[in-house]
């Protein structure tokens, strides 16, 4: 059996309303670092858009800093690209995708 490797990026910011990658294609994420959570904070990934499903949703308190989500498999897949939308408090993400 023959395994496919993929070039990994890394978007990191502390933005909400963002869609990853630009113009809204397939991609999967792979894991996601929290290095910089100054509130209670809550980190929603939707498919394509501020109205799209809800795919991934991480609540994490202030006590837990740095925090690392490694999804297992082959990530979570959005068909339309990755909407980030940061529904509580202030954080800084890195996104780990492919």
């Amino acid at each position: 059996m023959s395994v496919t490797q993929t070039d990994i990026k890394v978007y990191r910011a502390a933005t909400n309303g963002v869609l990853l990658p630009a113009g809204g294609r397939a991609i999967r994420v792979k894991a996601i670092n929290m290095p910089n959570i100054s509130t209670d904070s809550q980190l929603t990934l939707r498919d394509g858009s501020a109205t799209g499903a809800v795919l991934l949703d991480i609540s994490i308190s202030t006590g837990n800093t740095p925090t690392y989500f490694l999804i297992p498999g082959e990530g979570v897949l959005f068909p339309n690209g990755c909407w980030i939308v940061v529904a509580a408090g202030s954080i800084t993400y890195n996104i780990f995708y492919g």
